[in-house]
């Protein structure tokens, strides 16, 4: 049995607001307006956490780690240009 990815956006990564923000969109374009309720209110906690430690905001410098069992990199292409439906 494999361990199923994840993907962590830490609020120290001077992107995470964006990229969280976009996430929370893509939620409400597909109709999961709880859930883009939910990711707002981590939204709202990140952008606090960022106004009280400004001195530990990082541009991200990690590399990716696969998951565990997993068969290897994905290739990049394969998540790039996902487009939500009309």
């Amino acid at each position: 049995m494999s361990t199923m990815p994840v993907f962590v956006i830490k609020a120290k990564d001077a992107l995470a607001l964006e990229a969280v923000a976009a996430y929370r969109d893509l939620c409400t374009w597909y109709g999961l307006h709880g859930q883009a309720s939910e990711v707002q209110l981590a939204l709202n906690e990140m952008e606090l956490w960022q106004q009280d430690h400004e001195d530990e905001m990082r541009l991200p410098h990690h590399i990716h780690v696969p998951a565990a069992a997993s068969p290897g990199p994905v290739p990049r292409s394969s998540a790039a240009g996902s487009v939500p439906p009309d």
